[in-house]
């Protein structure tokens, strides 16, 4: 029997954001590849993994496993290997899961923290953007209309809160 939650994309929104609720580490983006095999059942899968914290990561997968598969997962990012155990704590068909790591020993602790630290920086270098007009009034009229239609669906669709959606939409349209 399938999650019913699974087939609303309100719900999906929700549940996926009350698990990002507990998370305990922060977490950074990642695009990195995952080789991951159920222990149970022996299933291998290649997927993406989309983000990363010191105690689990977010893996776009259209093929899932279910809630509580215990699993080993090998991550690939900038020519290092991080190998785990974990548990999917959450799962979305067609979207992706959730994974906590489990007994993470300290060397895959520092392969992680080296990966954030990597990231981190990066992004603080990245953030002088004086030169550049990152205002949304920079983009062509059509993109705009493009990027509200959008805004719309989130909101429509339970990505977006009302209130965040209208923050944009205003942003969108200041003269």
């Amino acid at each position: 029997m399938s999650d019913p939650l699974s087939r609303d994309p309100t719900s999906v929104a929700k549940k996926a954001s009350n698990v990002a609720d507990r998370r305990v580490s922060e977490r950074v983006s990642l695009s990195a590849i995952a080789e991951l095999v159920d222990l149970g059942t022996k299933q291998p899968r290649t997927a993406r993994v989309a983000d990363i914290s010191l105690h689990g990561c977010y893996v776009d997968a259209i093929s899932v496993y279910p809630v509580g598969a215990r699993i080993r997962i090998s991550i690939l990012h900038s020519e290092v290997q991080l190998d785990a155990f974990g548990v999917v704590t959450y799962s979305l068909p067609g979207m992706g899961m959730g994974v906590n790591f489990t007994d993470l020993p300290p060397e895959m602790e520092s392969v992680i923290d080296h990966w954030i630290s990597e990231i981190k920086g990066a992004s603080a270098q990245g953030l002088d953007h004086s030169d550049v007009d990152l205002s949304m009034q920079s983009l062509p009229r059509a993109e705009r209309l493009i990027l509200g239609r959008l805004i719309s669906l989130l909101v429509r669709k339970g990505v977006l809160t009302r209130e965040e959606g209208s923050d944009l939409l205003s942003e969108l349209h200041q003269e």
